[in-house]
């Protein structure tokens, strides 16, 4: 049986809240950040987190990660 991923920092925690609340899809996260958390673990990152502004199309982690450094979508 493989070791647990250690808890997240609340970095990691931050980012993927945000990636969330900004349209992209928990698979999509999940795959993302496969090296450092597993599906229970962004399942609890997640719980209670709502998405506050339609978006209409998901995004994907990669694309929003870029809007976000180029200045296009606020930090965190």
């Amino acid at each position: 049986m493989p070791a647990p991923f250690p808890e997240p920092s609340d970095e990691l925690r931050a980012e993927i809240q945000w990636l969330y609340r900004h349209g992209a899809t928990y698979e999509d996260i999940l795959a993302y950040y496969a090296d450092q958390i597993d599906n229970p673990t962004l399942a609890w990152l997640l719980d209670g987190v709502h998405v506050t502004e339609p978006h209409g199309m998901p995004h994907g982690v990669r694309t929003l990660l870029a809007h976000r450094q180029t200045g296009r979508l606020a930090p965190k």
